[in-house]
């Protein structure tokens, strides 16, 4: 459909809300209603949206900009970039079936973790002391010295899966946890800033979306700048009302998907 010629049409014909929901008009003095299929509601909306989206364009061309760095908050960018898109409501439903069908990647590592306590002794409580210490950058005590010097090439191995059992369970917890805070929000990682994707605008599912960024695929991005991260991004304060808000920014910053200058942008239009 050709949205120069057929919105005025369109437009004649039916009510369109700001949400881009269309409902049938009235028409003369029969006061029918006039019925859409799906399929039609659906390309009136993709119309009307796009034809939307080329007249922001156009009226704000000459203040569009094209590069992400010297963006200031409130700024429309409009890039083409390589991204990664992270959606946490379908890495936890996959958790969560996951855990509901067996046995999960976390077990599995909890009894490789016993079995070598088991078969190589592991004295755990000196065994905690020397991480400890380690942590700490201090001397061993003798007693620990010892041991440690005696079992060096098993201690190393038990510290190490003991860590990646401790990172594996951590990942889970936070996967969860922004899922829950973000709800119907997707990621979109991209150099420089973190997209915020409210998947119930999105014309096709957030999973297919999932494939098409796989291969590296370059997408074109339209939004504006509602952000800007500095060194106290996710740092916690005393002003409780902001506490879920930081804790989730603090998350981000562990997996590294934001770091201090990063933009947090709030997309227009996503198209390939």
């Amino acid at each position: 459909m050709d949205a120069s010629a057929g919105l005025g049409k369109i437009l004649s014909h039916f009510d369109a809300n700001v949400n881009g929901e269309l409902q049938a008009g009235q028409s003369g003095s029969t006061q029918r209603r006039k019925e859409l299929s799906e399929s039609q509601r659906d390309i009136i909306n993709t119309t009307f949206h796009d034809y939307t989206l080329e007249l922001l364009i156009k009226d704000q061309e000459s203040a569009i900009m094209d590069n992400i760095p010297g963006t200031s908050i409130g700024d429309i960018i409009q890039i083409k970039t390589k991204s990664k898109l992270f959606d946490f409501e379908l890495m936890s439903e996959l958790l969560t079936i996951s855990n509901n069908n067996g046995v999960t990647e976390t077990e599995e590592a909890e009894d490789a973790l016993k079995r070598f306590t088991l078969t190589h002794k592991i004295n755990k409580k000196l065994v905690e002391q020397i991480m400890e210490y380690t942590r700490m950058e201090m001397d061993l005590r003798p007693k620990a010295k010892q041991y440690y010097d005696a079992n060096k090439e098993s201690i190393d191995e038990y510290i190490t899966l003991l860590t990646e059992l401790k990172t594996e369970k951590r990942a889970f917890q936070n996967i969860n946890i922004l899922h829950k805070y973000l709800d119907n929000i997707s990621l979109l990682k991209i150099d420089g800033a973190l997209c915020l994707i409210e998947k119930s605008y999105l014309y096709e599912p957030a999973r297919i979306m999932s494939f098409r960024v796989k291969d590296q695929k370059e997408i074109n991005i339209i939004g504006r700048v509602i952000n800007i991260t500095d060194d106290d991004y996710g740092e916690i304060d005393s002003d409780l009302s902001t506490l879920p808000l930081r804790m989730v920014e603090r998350l981000l910053k562990m997996m590294e998907l934001v770091k201090p200058g990063d933009r947090i942008i709030e997309p227009i239009a996503l198209y390939y």
